[in-house]
């Protein structure tokens, strides 16, 4: 097994972790539920795909793993944590931004 194919093997398994989390986080307005299978089902369908375009060689198994990377990071942001990512993102930025922040001198003169 090459590097690409492990590496779409780890991404699958962090996506149906991510799923299911999202699905079973007791914090959302709706309470702690199971993940609806047609969600799990579009996961496999994807991960499907992208272990059918690895079968074609490394090259393919490379690019079909740094995919299901893109893939897993947009799922992570615009999935079940979205909110929570965005604004954890937003805090960590505010801490390091100088509360006074030097005024640019105009260009010209």
């Amino acid at each position: 097994m090459n590097d690409g194919n492990r590496l779409l093997g780890t991404t699958y398994v962090a996506a149906l972790a991510i799923d299911t989390l999202g699905a079973v986080a007791p914090w959302q307005p709706g309470g702690a539920s199971m993940p609806k299978p047609a969600r799990l089902a579009g996961t496999w369908t994807l991960w499907f795909l992208l272990g059918l375009i690895a079968s074609a060689g490394e090259g393919a198994a490379r690019l079909a793993g740094r995919f299901s990377v893109l893939v897993l990071a947009s799922m992570v942001v615009i999935g079940p944590y979205g909110g929570s990512v965005v604004a954890a993102m937003t805090k960590l930025a505010r801490l390091f931004t100088p509360a006074t922040a030097p005024t640019p001198a105009p260009a010209g003169g």
